[in-house]
């Protein structure tokens, strides 16, 4: 499977939403055979509480077809632009479609080789949206006309040969753009979608220089993905993928009330903020080199904690999902680990000592009968991702209890690591609870055919799939040969799977995807189990299940072309899982070993072929690295650091053979070999190693 092909995707309509980097104005398109939907909402998230599930309802609506002899045109192909900028292109018989946000407004640009007509058509409002259906003047315009000022713009076209008005009753909401193309011609013509502008103002609009704002636009995205973290792997379709994912984490990212940012969990229904997927946005920003856009996320994230020290923020959406503390605290120490920030640590370890300390004190709660399964666990609280109690969606779910107890163990460390009074309480707290903890799950392990796994509750059997590894990663409760971890490996495996090769039942579809799941439960686990190839092995399946526009919903149905989805229907947690296993898979920082491509599709390195990341921020400051294979049978390796790197170094050379070793040609540093492996001591900020690839014959 050497490129991604999208061959897995649901069915249309395809959504992909159009915004400048982080603004409040998004204008939603959703396109199927020969007809696109346009909806935006004038309003913003600026008035809402920060972490409260309160979306933007949407204000206008539209239809956008293209009529050849009168009648509606089939698109040929949608997709999104190669450079991962959100900004879709049509193609069609005769024409091209472009469009992308602008600075005030959303522009689609129109191409035609030959007589076409554009139909844009209001949906909601009242009986006109077209002036000129009433005096014949201005037939280029759309206006509100009701639910706001009349005189509010739509939408302005220009460059057409006309803008007609048919007999039919129906065009009184629609403007019609009409193009009269000589052979061998083009011809150029726009729609404009202004944020927020006046009929008073049309004679200036119309002024604009359309293609100069349009290529603005472009620059404006290009230059925004291109500061930060660079991927070198020899798969353009994979980077369009990874770049298409970073610019949709921007897009759903915008101002919040009180002077907050922070990134929605989808474009539409879930287009609010909370501590999940959102927080785990904010620490690849960190990773990938936007650290002003991830510093300034934060804030909402840790700001949301009760006085009683709960992290599960009891005015937001996240109230009573006890699992968001790991997030919140993964994100403050990785951040200290990536600036070596102690000021920081220990402004929010006071934080993270709070929310431990709740969690404690809430686990006592259970401590009353001694033969429970909760015996020493959390309270009852919300399951989320298909995790049910029967049919109750509250209850002592295992999974929010391994994030909780992997939070504790955060806490402890940052202790530690600040030298804080508090080690050996929070110590006591960490141990006791992942006692406990242990204890219930081993007590009510579940059997499936004959395979035993931790179940998402004890009791009950009806619950997704998400969370049954976390007692291994992150929670490291459990070792990875540990007979429960094993059978939940086997149970997603041996599952019914999608005809791509992804493991059906992870949400709350049980016949549907979650496809985010399939990197961010399955995956991330097989990277810190050591089984490389079983994690790489889920990347392309990942990526050609999403739209051509490469995003996702937030669950499917399993078959290809399935009209069954669930959700937003642009979901933040797949593109999140996708930059964070990508830069995982090249860069993974373990206690006692950084790991360096550890899980690249082998066929990356090919003969002749190179890997490798500029400008990543890591523990060891910022980190370039390349592994190449020369046609000359040698791998070449280099790699700088801004620090000293203060554990080994393992480089995994995952080349496309079946039987090969490696002999030292060169060395900078003392290094070891093991199997596809070449592993330096700690203690070097730059090195250089050459190999000699020794193919073996059976």
């Amino acid at each position: 499977m050497d490129k991604v092909n999208f061959n897995y995707a649901f069915g249309a309509p395809h959504r992909i939403t159009l915004s400048r980097p982080s603004a409040s104005e998004k204008t939603i398109f959703d396109l199927q055979n020969n007809l696109v939907k346009i909806s935006w909402g004038w309003g913003n998230l600026k008035d809402k509480f920060p972490l409260s599930w309160q979306t933007v309802p949407m204000d206008i609506f539209l239809d956008l077809k293209i009529l050849i002899d009168g009648k509606p045109a089939e698109f040929a192909e949608w997709r999104r632009t190669a450079s991962g900028t959100p900004m879709l292109a049509i193609n069609g018989d005769g024409y091209i479609i472009e469009a992308i946000a602008v600075e005030c407004g959303c522009l689609i640009k129109l191409s035609a080789t030959r007589d076409l007509c554009v139909v844009l058509t209001h949906t909601n409002g009242w009986v006109i949206s077209n002036q000129g259906w009433i005096d014949g003047e201005n037939t280029n315009v759309l206006m509100t006309m009701n639910h706001e000022r009349a005189d509010r713009l739509i939408a302005v076209g220009s460059g057409a040969d006309c803008y007609s008005l048919p007999t039919e009753a129906g065009y009184s909401k629609s403007m019609l753009s009409c193009f009269k193309v000589e052979p061998g011609q083009t011809k150029n013509g726009f729609i404009f979608m202004p944020y927020k502008d006046y009929f008073e103002n049309i004679d200036k609009i119309l002024a604009y220089d359309f293609e100069n704002l349009f290529n603005q636009a472009k620059n404006e995205w290009d230059e925004y993905l291109n500061k930060g973290i660079e991927f070198i792997i020899p798969d353009e379709s994979v980077l369009h993928c990874y770049k298409s994912c970073l610019a949709d984490l921007f897009v759903m990212r915008e101002e919040l009330a009180d002077g907050y940012t922070g990134v929605c969990c989808g474009t539409e229904h879930y287009r609010s903020v909370n501590s999940g997927e959102p927080a785990l946005a904010a620490m690849f920003f960190d990773k990938a080199g936007y650290t002003e856009e991830s510093l300034s996320d934060m804030r909402v994230y840790f700001d949301g904690q009760n006085e009683d020290g709960c992290w599960a923020c009891n005015k937001g959406w996240e109230r009573d999902s006890w699992g968001v503390a790991y997030n919140k605290s993964l994100l403050a120490l990785e951040h200290y680990k990536l600036t070596r920030d102690t000021d920081f640590l220990r402004e929010i370890y006071k934080r993270m000592k709070r929310s431990s300390l709740w969690n404690h004190a809430a686990r006592q709660r259970n401590k009353i009968d001694v033969t429970s399964p909760y015996y020493g666990l959390l309270p009852r609280g919300m399951g989320d991702c298909g995790l049910m109690n029967g049919c109750d969606y509250y209850g002592v779910f295992y999974p929010g209890n391994f994030m909780v107890v992997a939070a504790d163990g955060l806490t402890l460390d940052a202790a530690k690591i600040l030298g804080e009074a508090d080690v050996d309480l929070l110590e006591e707290i960490y141990l006791t609870a992942k006692a406990d903890l242990i204890k219930s799950v081993r007590n009510n392990s579940k059997k499936d055919n004959g395979i035993e796994y931790i179940p998402g509750i004890a009791g009950a059997d009806n619950s997704s799939l998400f969370g049954c590894l976390f007692a291994y990663y992150p929670a490291g409760l459990l070792d990875k040969d540990d007979p429960l971890i094993c059978g939940a490996v086997q149970l997603f495996e041996t599952r019914r799977k999608s005809e791509g090769g992804l493991p059906i039942g992870t949400g709350w579809m049980k016949e549907g995807l979650w496809v985010a799941m399939a990197l961010d439960n399955l995956a991330s686990a097989y990277l810190r189990m050591g089984e490389y190839d079983k994690a790489s092995a889920y990347l392309y399946p990942v990526l050609n299940h999403a739209s051509p526009f490469v995003t996702w919903c937030e669950e499917r149905g399993a078959e290809i072309d399935t009209p069954a989805k669930g959700g937003d229907m642009q979901h933040l947690w797949t593109p999140a899982a996708v930059c964070q296993f990508m830069r995982d898979m090249m860069i993974m920082e373990r206690k006692d070993c950084l790991h360096i491509a550890c899980a690249t599709p082998r066929h990356w390195l090919s003969e002749g072929q190179k890997i490798g990341v500029k400008n990543a921020s890591s523990h060891y400051g910022k980190l370039d690295f390349v592994i190449g294979n020369t046609p000359y049978d040698t791998v070449l390796i280099k790699l700088s650091a801004e620090r000293k790197i203060e554990t080994p170094v393992e480089f995994h050379i995952r080349l496309p053979l079946e039987n090969y070793s490696f002999e030292v040609a060169s060395a900078e540093c003392e290094v070891n070999i093991a199997g596809e492996s070449v592993t330096m001591k700690s203690g070097a900020r730059e090195l250089e190693i050459v190999l000699n690839v020794v193919k073996q014959t059976k």
